[in-house]
């Protein structure tokens, strides 16, 4: 800016300070305060944004384990299934004559792993096998 107009600025606002009219310390008191509310508006909503962050990111979280575990369970159940339906495919003896110890010694040992009562969330589905 120019020397003159900065100078002009400043003379004015010394007059106006000088002359302690109502109407500057209104003027003050109007923009104090509209500066004072949206200081306050701009941390208020910093805090609440925050906040409405840290929630989302927490239910998302659960929602994302919650649909991780279901999967793991759905998995769990096929394997299951896919090693008990082996299991009595190799013993049937309409299927096969003879029966092979190794076949169904292999789908035994793959339920008992799968059934694994130390597994705190299977020990509920396995209980009653």
């Amino acid at each position: 800016m120019d020397t003159e107009i900065v100078n002009l600025i400043k003379s004015l606002f010394d007059e106006y300070a000088n002359k302690n009219s109502a109407a500057v310390t209104a003027a003050y008191l109007t923009v104090g305060g509209m500066l004072f509310v949206s200081v306050v508006g701009v941390i208020s909503q910093w805090f609440i944004t925050k906040h409405v962050v840290s929630e989302e990111q927490k239910r998302l979280l659960i929602q994302l384990h919650t649909e991780a575990r279901a999967r793991q369970h759905e998995k769990w159940e096929a394997d299951i299934i896919d090693c008990v339906m082996g299991l009595l495919k190799a013993t049937d003896p309409e299927i096969n004559k003879n029966i092979d110890p190794t076949v169904v010694t292999t789908h035994v040992l793959k339920v008992q792993l799968l059934l694994n009562t130390d597994d705190h969330d299977r020990k509920r589905s396995t209980n009653p096998i």
